[in-house]
């Protein structure tokens, strides 16, 4: 014979399962036709790329010019200094080619060397 007690905390989390069950079913939209959204309704979900930051601008964009704008940047000057002192840590800034870059290690010792780009081009 086997002993089936149930408690109420036992019946009160399985009760609660099979309202999360039902509840998840009825939000879930069946996909048909009256159920696709219409080019405006995607216009507001996604955001349009704005003409000013567009890719073409970010490729035909010069290394001069872009060095320049992260030397402007407000927010990189500090991170220049820090580039400067030479810092010995295992993730630091480093300055080539009159570019900044993070140089970071993972975990499984690969290096990286990631371009910091200006809130301009963000």
């Amino acid at each position: 014979m086997v002993n089936a007690v149930e408690t109420r905390s036992q019946k009160k989390l399985t009760e609660e399962s099979k309202q999360d069950l039902n509840m998840s079913e009825e939000t879930i939209p069946e996909s048909n036709e009256k159920n696709k959204e219409s080019p405006d309704e995607l216009d507001d979900i996604l955001p349009l790329i704005q003409p000013e930051i567009s890719e073409s601008n970010l490729i035909k964009l010069s290394h001069k010019d872009f060095a320049k704008e992260q030397m402007n940047s407000a927010e990189l000057k500090p991170l220049f200094e820090e580039a400067k002192s030479g810092s010995s840590k295992k993730n630091h800034y480093t300055v080539k080619n009159n570019l900044l870059f993070f140089q970071k290690e993972d975990k499984d010792g690969t290096k990286r060397k990631c371009l910091v780009v200006p809130e301009k081009y963000r």
